[in-house]
């Protein structure tokens, strides 16, 4: 967002401060806090909980908001839209905090840290074949999506079965729709669902008709074109920095060098 849409080439300074603003790690880490940590992007938090970087959090918004404005990006917006450039701001300051919030932990931990275990011991990375470690991001992206649930009003009147019985709900209903439960489904991942199997599921992560579009995926297709399917437009480009940050950060792990040396000598 900031050097590739935006524009900027950000000082240390400004960095730290958008650091602060978006993702302050002893905070958002500590999973004891997450509701306060959503609440400091979504209400009025900075006045209920009283913390120093509460208190400092309009500041930083309205810091952030003005540096936007000066770059190359808002210097196209038209002054004929709907949202003024800072009404946009504010939303877009508001979305990034989120991202922040959530992004980092879900799109690269399993990766890079493999806190909840899902990938097995000695897994044989496939460094320098871009297409496979693609696969493996999308593996760990379905076990442990970076957004977990959503919600939607329900546009018709749908039947369910609870405990056996066939439930019908109207139009209206608000439903809560469970990615990490969804992306779990045997029918469509096999019995091996709840495993880290990249190459076993590669034809439902990837590739044409794959049938893991949804929104909150990168899958190979949106439910319809790209001008009619909602499929973000920056997914290709987030998709190739995990896929650099994986090679460049587990190639050079120790442990993942030696399970390389191993299977070469096993190999030979």
């Amino acid at each position: 967002m900031h050097y590739v849409l935006f524009g900027l080439d950000l000082s240390h300074e400004q960095f730290k401060q958008l650091w602060l603003l978006y993702f302050n790690p002893k905070p958002t880490l500590d999973h004891s806090s997450l509701i306060r940590n959503l609440l400091r992007y979504v209400g009025t938090a900075s006045r209920c909980l009283g913390d120093s970087d509460m208190r400092r959090l309009p500041e930083r918004r309205a810091a952030a908001i003005e540096l936007y404005l000066t770059t190359p990006a808002m210097h196209h917006y038209g002054a004929d839209e709907r949202l003024s450039a800072r009404e946009l701001l504010e939303a877009v300051v508001t979305m990034l905090g989120l991202a922040g919030l959530m992004g980092p932990l879900g799109a690269l931990s399993h990766l890079l840290s493999n806190y909840k275990g899902f990938i097995p011991d000695g897994f044989a990375w496939p460094f320098g074949d871009r297409g496979s470690l693609r696969l493996c991001v999308m593996e760990a992206m379905r076990l442990q999506p970076a957004v977990f649930g959503s919600a939607f009003t329900a546009p018709r009147p749908f039947c369910c079965q609870m405990h056996g019985q066939p439930v019908v709900f109207p139009r209206g209903t608000p439903v809560h729709l469970n990615f990490v439960a969804g992306n779990r489904v045997q029918e469509l991942w096999g019995q091996n669902a709840d495993n880290f199997a990249p190459q076993e599921h590669a034809e439902n992560l990837w590739g044409e008709g794959c049938p893991y579009p949804n929104f909150n995926s990168w899958g190979g297709r949106s439910n319809g074109d790209r001008n009619t399917g909602r499929e973000c437009p920056g997914k290709d480009l987030s998709l190739t920095m995990c896929i650099d940050v994986v090679e460049a950060v587990l190639s050079d792990s120790p442990s993942n060098n030696n399970s390389s040396n191993n299977n070469n000598n096993t190999t030979e």
